[in-house]
């Protein structure tokens, strides 16, 4: 069979607090892992949580207060 490489993505999703970033953060994380993405968000949060389990998917959150450097 043919080698798949599989490359690092990196996706900054910013905005003011209740505007979707967690639920587009999961739906992305789970696509990008090559997963079925849910439409009910219960279902989808519990496939991106099994995935975090299985160390797929990892969360950084920068505190306002750090720079991308730090």
């Amino acid at each position: 069979g043919e080698a798949r490489m599989h490359h690092p993505v990196n996706l900054i999703l910013y905005g003011p607090p209740g505007t979707g970033k967690t639920y587009t953060t999961a739906r992305e994380a789970v696509a990008l892992c090559g997963e079925d993405v849910p439409d009910d968000r219960e279902a989808l949060m519990a496939v991106y949580r099994s995935l975090q389990q299985k160390g797929r998917i990892a969360l950084v959150t920068f505190h306002q207060n750090f720079s991308y450097e730090d």
